[in-house]
């Protein structure tokens, strides 16, 4: 049972009224007059194709309507099948035989999922943590944060696809905190969701398969788990079938090239990020040694937190002007030329509220009963991170299941240290260390409110 406090009685009702005030603002949001993204128009026709008849799910129409108009898309439009699994246009398809085939039912789509990202949040708190004060505050910086927001008032997939990766990861946390069958099975289903959101869903299958074997090795004794690892990949063959029927035996290459694979994958890029590469699987051995040695663990936390800090300062310097705004746009590969921690940067630059999830590592080394629960987390979302960095195509909403992780993240940072000032004795350090902590997190929400109203709100922006 969870302990009793103040905000348990409370906690439900805090939930309902902020889950109403981000539908009520981010609906108003959507409905302002402005320009739709180019996908946005793409999955709203994907999904009324799909509705009609399932074999015509493809971009040719769209095509050819813009080749009359003077566009020439990529040639993957032109393709007999969509690149990207068809379970996102599917739930499209599903609200316009509900509600009508409107850009605002397919809008409603990504919302839901964007909302229901909040309540995630929310039973992360509740039933992993077992903390409704951090579940409670870390649903608010949800609310706020602009990663999230933006994506949940665009016709995207990404508000779907970070959905069901980060309840794959939830549901697998649960069981390895008290194994279930069925929350198990209930993991592997939601990755395969995710895969058929899009192919990276199947990222959290594979972190699972990597974290069971390098620290909850019991879990393979479990035929249910074994099955779940099966899950994903059982849920992506009728679509790989699919492909198979269309193009035939080449089906694999047409992948291969229809997502420019090739592009990270070519020898020049692999030699250029190869000491990262080096670098990050010498890390990942020695995290998997040092975190079972005390010492060890905390050396390497601090280590961490100091590298990243450095490697991102410029960003940090930006949380001190009060006139700063991010850049956006929407001319394609804006971003192209960033350097490999654009997304640490930019999610600072956001929000500066992601500075304590850098320094909330801290918590791996000091939380002696949820340490275990803190690396999870972390791992998971830098393993994501280190993919779409190694990918390249940077862009913030690829990156918005890490970023809810790290939303929970600061929020428990920030909340360690206030009960760790309200542990001082009374007096002037005490009340020092809680004036600063109070200023340093009003200056971060100023900023994230000041992101929001000029991005998020207008909701006229595309790369970001």
């Amino acid at each position: 049972m969870l302990p009793y406090h103040p905000m348990k009685r409370y906690s439900a009702i805090l939930l309902a009224l902020l889950l109403i005030a981000v539908f009520v603002i981010r609906t108003g949001s959507f409905s302002k007059k402005r320009s739709l993204t180019y996908d946005e128009y793409v999955y709203s026709m994907l999904g009324s194709q799909i509705t009609k008849d399932a074999a015509d799910y493809n971009t040719r129409g769209i095509y050819h309507e813009a080749l009359e108009k003077g566009r020439k898309l990529p040639r993957y439009f032109t393709k007999p099948l969509f690149k990207h699994p068809p379970f996102f246009p599917a739930l499209l398809g599903l609200n316009y035989a509900l509600f009508g085939r409107t850009f605002y039912a397919a809008f409603a789509v990504s919302l839901f999922f964007g909302v229901l990202l909040i309540i995630l949040v929310y039973l992360f708190g509740v039933s992993l943590f077992e903390d409704r004060t951090l579940a409670v505050c870390a649903s608010l910086l949800l609310a706020v944060e602009p990663i999230s927001w933006i994506c949940s008032q665009k016709i995207w997939m990404e508000s779907t696809l970070a959905f069901f990766s980060l309840l794959s990861i939830y549901l697998f946390a649960l069981s390895v905190k008290k194994y279930h069958p069925a929350l198990i099975m209930a993991s592997g289903i939601a990755s395969g969701c995710a895969a058929l959101t899009k192919y990276p869903g199947i990222l959290p299958a594979v972190f699972i398969l990597l974290y069971a074997a390098a620290y909850e090795r019991w879990l393979f004794s479990k035929k249910a788990f074994l099955v779940s690892l099966l899950i994903p990949w059982a849920m992506l063959f009728p679509w790989l079938y699919w492909n198979y029927k269309v193009f035939g035996p080449a089906f694999l290459s047409e992948i291969y090239s229809v997502h420019r694979v090739s592009r990270v994958l070519s020898l020049q890029i692999l030699k250029k990020y190869l000491p990262w590469i080096a670098l990050s699987l010498g890390g990942a051995a020695v995290a998997l040694f040092a975190f079972r040695k005390e010492r060890l663990r905390t050396l390497l936390v601090w280590l961490s937190i100091a590298a990243l800090l450095w490697s991102v300062h410029k960003s940090i310097l930006t949380v001190f002007d009060l006139s700063y705004t991010p850049s956006t746009g929407w001319f394609g590969g804006m971003f192209s030329k960033e350097p490999w921690h654009f997304y640490l940067g930019r999610m600072i630059e956001l929000s500066p509220f992601y500075l304590f999830s850098v320094i909330g590592l801290f918590l791996l080394a000091a939380e002696k009963v949820r340490g275990r629960e803190y690396a999870l987390l972390y791992a998971s979302s830098a393993f994501t991170l280190l993919f779409y960095i190694w990918w390249r195509n940077y862009q913030s909403r690829y990156v918005l299941a890490p970023a809810v992780i790290f939303t929970f993240l600061s929020a428990a940072a920030q909340l360690f240290l206030w009960r760790k000032t309200m542990a001082m004795p009374r007096g002037i350090f005490r009340s020092g260390a809680q004036i600063a902590l109070f200023a340093l997190s009003a200056l971060f929400l100023f900023k994230t409110l000041r992101v929001d109203i000029l991005l998020a709100v207008p909701n006229n922006i595309c790369y970001f």
